[in-house]
């Protein structure tokens, strides 16, 4: 999932589709890039790798 957080601390509405509550959104939208260019803050997750894999350098 990704959080994404408004410009406005604690904002609550529906902005180009997406619904924030107190200035944050959990979700997984399709596009990104208007947020990005508005000063959303953006988190995404981070990959874990799979259970009982390793990798191995060098």
């Amino acid at each position: 999932m990704t959080v994404i957080h408004t410009p406005v601390e604690g904002f609550s509405g529906e902005v180009a589709g997406v619904v924030f509550e107190d200035g944050v959104n959990v979700t997984d939208p399709e596009d990104l890039s208007y947020f990005e260019r508005h000063g959303y803050s953006i988190e995404e997750p981070t990959k874990k790798p799979a259970r009982g894999k390793t990798t191995k350098e060098g």
